[in-house]
């Protein structure tokens, strides 16, 4: 029904637009029909991320057009309304994508005979406007086709972007995890224009911020850098690499006090921004923005596996169930791959796992070179140590770090240097233990005792050289590594939850262990995690009989089921715990 009220829709609009510029000449008659006959594919073919983008692009290049050929372009007018309406009505149909790569090729295919037909080259009011035509839908049916990254942080920039009392935002995170690629892509689909600014070894960029803090000269100075005028309202201002430049990280505080009606975002690794000599840093004057890896959901979403992805999410587990192997082939492939968006995006493309490796490595050595650049040069060697010996630590069946395991005779004051750089640099988390299970978690953290974790799934699979074939052949994943990799797995996962902070608990004798402990508010949640089917967790039954906790997870490979609140979780579906749905339903 949805469908065919979409293309009733749909052709109405049709009439009507080509009665609208019945006067134009005849580029112009074949231009609207072209773009017609376009729409109307991409509401009959298109998936809804795909048509979303697809409105984005084909508003754009309307937009374009319509300026060359003499009309204005009227962004509140009904024209826009009535163009957007079919796209608006595409998003609630959710059956019609699997002809996604045939629509994608007749669109490409389309536009250049439609430029072909209408003559554009030798037209002497459309010079070359026929390669300006296909080199952009050549690029967006690219990023269709082949790129399908998708960051749920997104939604977190929109949400920043319509506030009422926005400051500058400053997103965070490790190398390497996407932030570049999350801002451009931002201000490409919600602004009409963005300015970019790279303060790595961009010295004019650095004296423009360095002189003094007069806003008005420093837009002037960026209008001149990026050749265009800035417009407050519709253009986004990119900082990347920020902690190169403190002075510019210093001027955020007058941008939200003197000119608020900017919109700033920043971006730099955690390496140096703490703890930068002589930084004047902005407290209260700028929001924060964490971004880690891909999570196992947006890595379904890169390979193609959307409605996979959708239906975790629905928390529809009689349908998950049935689906179980087809997760359980891609979780071990997560496992490998890891969610690091360059080696996502060269997986997608051609699920080669010798090139995944080869992308790995070299991302670890990016990050050892890195402590080189930042940090003292005393302080190097056992920032080395420690980054190394995790592996080895949560190999231990008591993964509670430990200080000898670096080097025999090692002490805490040692490495407290090391440890700092590593977690402010994003490439390491710590978990601490609490004593007690009671609200706040916070107040009964045991400062002393906790677990280190790697950034990436992927990255530990690199570190310990584990071979994609131990992975992904049969359940031989679950007995390599005493289930060093889903422990990582799943605390990767919680931390891409914005209301969670997890920790773990043992009893007095360390007899006893929950590997996380959670709360959302109202309950404290145990999560026992099992790297295989077995769901013998002695450590569990004593935390129920000495607490009773009226919510208790387990996960593991099993399938789902919920016993009086002992709540049996796959691990493939260890997102749906940030769902409402999820929450509501135990």
């Amino acid at each position: 029904m949805k469908l065919f009220l979409a293309t009733v829709i749909f052709i109405l609009f049709r009439r009507w637009y080509l009665l609208h510029f019945k006067y134009l000449s005849d580029y112009g008659k074949q231009y609207q029909l072209y773009l017609v006959n376009t729409r109307l594919l991409y509401i009959l073919a298109l998936s809804r991320n795909a048509t979303i983008k697809a409105m984005d692009a084909d508003c754009a290049f309307h937009k374009f057009a319509a300026h060359k050929c003499g009309r204005k372009w009227h962004s509140t007018s009904l024209t826009q309304y009535l163009y957007r309406l079919p796209y608006y009505l595409i998003t609630q149909i959710n059956h019609s994508f699997l002809l996604l790569p045939y629509a994608v090729h007749i669109s490409s295919y389309s536009v250049r005979i439609c430029t072909s037909k209408c003559n554009l080259v030798n037209n002497d009011n459309f010079p070359k406007m026929s390669l300006h035509i296909s080199s952009w839908y050549d690029n967006i049916m690219y990023e269709m086709e082949v790129v399908g990254l998708y960051r749920f942080a997104l939604s977190n920039l929109i949400e920043w972007k319509n506030s009422a009392n926005r400051k500058p935002l400053i997103l965070r995170g490790a190398r390497q995890v996407g932030k570049t690629w999350l801002m451009k892509e931002f201000g490409e689909k919600q602004f009409l224009s963005y300015v970019y600014v790279n303060f790595d070894n961009n010295q004019r960029m650095k004296e423009l911020f360095s002189n003094d803090s007069n806003i008005s000269r420093i837009i002037l100075g960026l209008e001149l850098y990026a050749g265009h005028k800035i417009d407050s309202a519709n253009t986004l201002l990119i900082f990347d690499e920020v902690q190169e430049a403190p002075k510019a990280l210093a001027t955020l505080k007058y941008f939200y006090e003197e000119a608020p009606e900017y919109f700033v975002i920043c971006a730099g690794s955690l390496l140096g921004v703490a703890l930068h000599q002589g930084t004047s840093f902005p407290v209260g004057k700028v929001e924060f923005l964490d971004l880690y890896p891909m999570s196992y959901l947006e890595f379904l979403i890169a390979c193609g596996k959307e409605r996979f992805a959708s239906l975790i999410s629905s928390n529809d587990f009689e349908m998950i169930t049935t689906f179980k192997h087809e997760y359980i082939d891609t979780l071990k492939q997560y496992y490998y791959v890891g969610g690091m968006p360059e080696v996502v995006l060269h997986f997608s493309q051609n699920k080669d796992f010798v090139e995944v490796r080869k992308i790995q490595e070299q991302i670890l050595v990016s990050y050892e070179q890195d402590f080189s650049k930042h940090a003292p040069n005393e302080a190097v060697p056992r920032i080395r140590m420690l980054w190394n010996s995790i592996p080895a630590q949560l190999a231990r069946e008591n993964k509670k770090f430990i200080y000898g395991v670096i080097k025999e005779g090692a002490r805490a004051k040692d490495y407290e240097l090391a440890l700092l750089w590593l977690i402010d640099c994003g490439l390491v988390h710590k978990v601490h233990r609490v004593t007690a299970p009671q609200l706040p978690l916070k107040a009964y953290e045991d400062t002393k005792a906790f677990k280190l974790f790697l950034v990436d799934v992927g990255l530990l699979a690199c570190m310990t050289r584990l071979r994609a074939d131990i992975l992904l052949d049969g359940n031989d994943l679950f007995k390599e590594f005493k289930g060093a990799l889903t422990e990582q797995f799943v605390l990767q996962q919680l931390k891409t939850i914005e209301s969670i902070k997890p920790y773990y608990w043992t009893n007095d004798r360390n007899s006893a262990e929950i590997d996380f402990i959670v709360d959302d508010g109202r309950d404290i949640i145990p999560l026992e995690v099992k790297a295989e089917i077995n769901l013998q967790a002695k450590s569990l039954k004593v935390f129920r009989e000495k607490f009773s906790p009226r919510i208790t997870i387990r996960a593991s490979m099993a399938d789902y089921k919920n016993t009086d609140g002992l709540i049996d979780l796959p691990l493939y579906a260890i997102n749906a715990i940030s769902t409402e749905k999820f929450m509501n339903r135990r």
